[in-house]
């Protein structure tokens, strides 16, 4: 009998029950009519901890389904989750709301002839998807379907894919072609190529068994020419290994890594060409994140696999290059966590959120802002909308920002140490840093609170130096000090709280003259000097304090305050209804499924 979390098989040799995980590698962010892969678009061994999860994240049950497994995003306002049926006999496929993760208005979850689950999901277009799974008869599955409904395409069927058992993830570099990874039915990991258009084994390919592995869940695809696989292996370790998506064969030179630290490698996702992060994890059942070099499979140069102090991680996307976000869970909670995906460290400055009563196995993102996630409870699938925050690192917070130009922007606030006013340029599109910039500290300062660009090459920032406001004219590409220029103490302020620019030679800042008063300045632009002829003016009464802060203040609240709530740490025991490969090795206690009959 099949559940939404696990599907027992027996394996080759005596009768021994292995574990296949209904769950997949995150699937790509959305797509308009380009193909889509499992990377985003151009996207210590000192123990990492969220320390307390914000608020708890809705979650909605999906009618009709036991379980949904993966789930990925064709366009900004569609989403594609498979799963399992609500009697967990048929595959299922249910389109969704990304911005609510409802199902969408007018559609319902679609039933699957020909499958007995489906694990993994990814998409080539906006009019293209393919899920693999597994059928009735103890054979991987693969089948188009149509994004708008969650139907079969049309013409097309479920296709059993010879040589597998399972297939539980896939990923899809190019528009024609996808790559799926599950085992075969002697417990040997498999990799097969597929043809996007009709789910067949691609003309004149196989599925391949993958040496060193047990068992693979999951798939990314950095390139069209390189994807990684990852899963285990029969002596209880994680891996990852890199592969040839033409042939699902081992990339030319390479092997599988053996990812020590890991007990299970379940998700992975490719931010850029060089790097995955892959999510899991380890003997202790905790969730473990570890940066993959994709050429090779191996633990990136210098980093380790980071404990994350969390239930386990099941899959994760990565919306942008500079940020990922792993979901999980156990039967209490699920949680959702962003990472760094250079470290796979705990994101800088953020902490996990709580989705409320389910773990979630899948995730896809329509944006750099919002991640959709899905997962089951004991009384069907859900769905959880997770909104996303990228932090800036080298600072420790950002109080404004100005647009020059449609392309590039520029934000002010203060170093990690509050030592120095920071300012650093920002890509609008992704709200990342754009490559080659960098945050840049600003010399003569304590502080930035604002900013304005009367120009599309000059930028003036306003803040503090601890003892006096100041103002200083600043590159909105580079975030550096104007050339020649540098930062101007305002004397008769205290500090200066915002500016606005009348013209591409005078802006007009204002804040507090230092003793507890308003204070008003004209400043010229492209010195950051008071303008000829003019002082500061005193506003007197309108400040709010004599005690006037030295920086803007900041909010009292933190997330690490707050006490976890009950049931966050995962338990000594696995989760009902999962549980990991069998091995000999392990108690009786992990090899149980007290949800199967």
């Amino acid at each position: 009998m099949l559940t939404f979390r696990k599907r027992l098989l027996a394996a080759a040799s005596g009768g021994a029950l292995a574990a296949s995980l209904l769950l997949a590698s995150a699937s790509p962010p959305a797509v308009a009519s380009a193909a889509a892969s499992s990377s985003p678009p151009a996207v210590a061994s000192a123990a990492a901890s969220s320390s307390a999860a914000s608020a708890a994240v809705a979650a909605h049950k999906i009618a009709g389904t036991s379980g949904l497994n993966q789930v990925a995003c064709p366009s900004s306002t569609e989403c594609l989750g498979v799963g399992l049926n609500a009697s967990e006999t048929q595959g299922v496929a249910v389109l969704l709301a990304p911005t609510t993760g409802k199902v969408a208005t007018g559609h319902s979850a679609e039933a699957i002839a020909g499958t007995a689950a489906l694990a993994g999901v990814a998409c080539t277009s906006a009019t293209l998807c393919v899920a693999v799974g597994s059928n009735s008869s103890g054979a991987g599955v693969a089948v188009p379907l149509n994004p708008s409904t969650g139907a079969v395409a049309s013409g097309q069927s479920a296709q059993a894919i010879a040589g597998t058992a399972t297939l539980e993830g896939v990923a899809c570099p190019s528009a024609s072609a996808c790559v799926a990874a599950g085992f075969n039915a002697s417990n040997v990991g498999v990799v097969v190529p597929l043809d996007a258009s009709t789910g067949q084994v691609a003309s004149g390919q196989s599925a391949q068994a993958i040496a060193g592995t047990e068992f693979l869940y999951g798939v990314g695809c950095p390139s069209a020419t390189l994807c990684v696989a990852v899963g285990s292996n029969s002596s209880g370790a994680g891996v990852a290994v890199p592969l040839n998506p033409s042939t699902g064969a081992v990339a030319s030179g390479q092997s599988t890594q053996a990812i020590a630290g890991t007990e299970i490698v379940i998700g992975v996702a490719c931010p850029s060409a060089a790097l995955c992060l892959g999510v899991g994890v380890d003997d202790s059942d905790i969730g473990v994140s570890v940066p993959l070099a994709a050429s090779t499979g191996a633990v990136a140069a210098g980093q380790s696999v980071q404990d994350l102090s969390e239930p386990e991680l099941y899959g994760l996307a990565c919306p942008s290059a500079g940020l990922c976000e792993a979901i999980g869970g156990s039967d209490v909670t699920g949680v959702a966590v962003p990472l760094a995906p250079s470290t796979g460290a705990l994101a800088s400055g953020q902490s996990g959120q709580d989705v409320s009563a389910t773990a979630l196995y899948g995730l896809a993102c329509t944006s750099v802002t919002l991640c959709l996630g899905v997962g089951g409870e004991d009384t069907g699938g859900v769905t959880a909308a997770v909104t996303v925050t990228e932090t800036v690192a080298g600072t420790t917070e950002l109080y404004g920002v100005a647009c020059p130009t449609t392309s590039a922007c520029l934000a002010v606030g203060d170093v990690a140490d509050e030592s120095a006013g920071v300012a650093v340029p920002l890509n609008p599109a992704n709200a990342e840093v754009p490559s080659g910039s960098a945050v840049q500290a600003v010399a003569g300062t304590e502080n930035l609170g604002a900013v304005a660009c009367p120009s599309a090459t000059l930028c003036i920032g306003v803040g503090g130096t601890g003892s006096a406001g100041a103002a200083v004219p600043l590159a909105p590409l580079t975030g550096l000090v104007a050339s020649g220029q540098s930062a101007q103490a305002i004397s008769g302020t205290g500090f200066i709280e915002d500016v606005a620019c009348v013209s591409v030679t005078l802006c007009l800042a204002v804040g507090n003259d230092g003793s507890g008063s308003g204070a008003v300045v004209p400043i010229d632009p492209a010195t950051g000097k008071i303008a000829s002829g003019q002082s500061v003016q005193d506003m007197g009464g309108f400040a709010a304090s004599s005690a006037w802060p030295a920086r803007p203040p900041r909010c009292a609240w933190a997330w690490d305050s707050t006490p976890r709530p009950a049931g966050w740490r995962y338990r000594s025991t696995r989760p009902p209804g999962r549980s990991s490969p069998a091995r000999p090795s392990r108690p009786s206690s992990r090899e149980t499924d007290p949800w199967s009959p």
